[in-house]
């Protein structure tokens, strides 16, 4: 008799073994087909067939319908030059945002407000250099040109947001270095 339990005991327990391998499986199956489904639609949102550029967008949190997240790299990345965020680039940045049509509420919002409280990887600012570049492949000259134009003009307004003493030196070295290193990521028409 007690085999017998032995042998159901085991049965139970090789049983329990091959359901959780089945459902750890089919978890990533789902991982799987979920991120195949997000390369695919983000290529689609952001017009960029590259898939490396699309992954290490993925990567640093930028998802479908997150495209819009990218177009405010420049001033976060200039309103964290100086290593913080001064309340007034903060309400730069968050302008921006809403003229974009980001509102604080949405994923995209609450990913931009996580971006303004705690600096983001360097990781950020490379994927969205990259996204530039493959920008520059698909978008026309003059479309090209007024991104360019936006990108760098909101972050000088972001940099500006703080003031200064008296409007002298509005703008630190470290945000003017950073708004240079926004000019340079698009590639010149030639």
């Amino acid at each position: 008799m007690s085999k017998d339990v032995f042998k159901v005991r085991g049965n139970a327990l090789e049983e329990e073994y091959f359901r959780r391998i089945d459902e750890k499986l089919a978890l990533e199956l789902r991982e799987k087909w979920q991120h195949e489904r997000d390369i695919e639609a983000l290529k689609k949102e952001s017009r960029i067939d590259d898939t490396a550029v699309i992954e290490e967008m993925l990567h640093v949190g930028i998802h479908p319908g997150m495209i819009q997240a990218l177009t405010l790299v420049p001033a976060l990345h200039v309103a964290w030059a100086n290593g913080y965020v001064e309340k007034q680039e903060r309400e730069a940045v968050l302008k921006a945002a809403e003229s974009v049509g980001i509102a604080t509420d949405s994923t995209t919002g609450q990913l931009l407000m996580s971006w303004l409280t705690q600096k983001p990887s360097s990781e950020l600012f490379q994927a969205w250099e990259d996204y530039i570049e493959a920008l520059h492949a698909v978008l026309d000259p003059l479309s090209f040109r007024l991104l360019h134009n936006s990108a760098v003009e909101t972050a000088r307004q972001v940099a500006e947001a703080a003031g200064g003493f008296l409007g002298v030196y509005s703008v630190s070295v470290a945000e003017e270095r950073a708004i240079q290193q926004i000019d340079a990521a698009f590639p010149k028409a030639g």
